[in-house]
């Protein structure tokens, strides 16, 4: 990936990457970073194949250190609802910015267990 476009990590199989974008709750990027840094920027570049993980460091309540805007819009009880509202307060929803599966809710994760 070019300098100017960095993800914060990146995984490489054969030829493929896998950009991995990382914020935490109290960064002040953590609601569009999915949209203007993983989707626009990094899951472009044509290792990537339009692919990415965003992560979203998750503690819950924590004084100073709440999402941007919890006085605002509330503060988030727990990872589903923190999950929620980045959806809802991202700029564009889809893609990086929406569910991975439009049957799929938010605030439902798959699991990654294989043994189902």
């Amino acid at each position: 990936m070019p300098d100017a476009n960095r993800c914060d990590l990146l995984s490489t199989i054969r030829n493929t990457d896998l950009p991995i974008e990382i914020k935490g709750q109290w960064h002040s990027n953590v609601w569009d970073a999915a949209c203007d840094q993983l989707e626009d920027n990094y899951a472009r570049n044509y290792r990537s194949e339009g692919r990415g993980i965003y992560l979203v460091l998750w503690f819950g309540h924590v004084p100073r250190f709440n999402p941007p805007g919890a006085r605002e819009y509330g503060k988030p009880k727990d990872a589903s609802e923190m999950l929620a509202a980045i959806y809802a307060r991202s700029p564009k929803t889809s893609g990086a910015c929406g569910p991975a599966d439009a049957q799929q809710a938010p605030g439902r994760h798959r699991s990654s267990s294989r043994t189902q």
